[in-house]
């Protein structure tokens, strides 16, 4: 079988457009990271804010059943 020139023997790397294609997916992706890391930040405070009111509800009738028993 003879091996001739197809466009399928080039690697990837050989095309002149290439730079350019891995250069928009290297930036598309640190993009894509970045809002992960953004959404995550929110969903972080959310959650924090969520947490403190949740404590806050716990730590008042901690602190009221705290005063009934001091003063019986």
């Amino acid at each position: 079988m003879i091996k001739g020139k197809h466009k399928m023997d080039r690697t990837l790397e050989s095309f002149p457009i290439f730079p350019y294609i891995a250069w928009g997916v290297t930036f598309f992706f640190a993009y894509f990271v970045y809002q992960i890391v953004v959404e995550l930040q929110e969903t972080t405070k959310q959650l924090q804010t969520q947490a403190d009111s949740i404590q806050q509800m716990i730590d008042i009738p901690a602190k009221q059943a705290e005063g009934t028993k001091h003063t019986r």
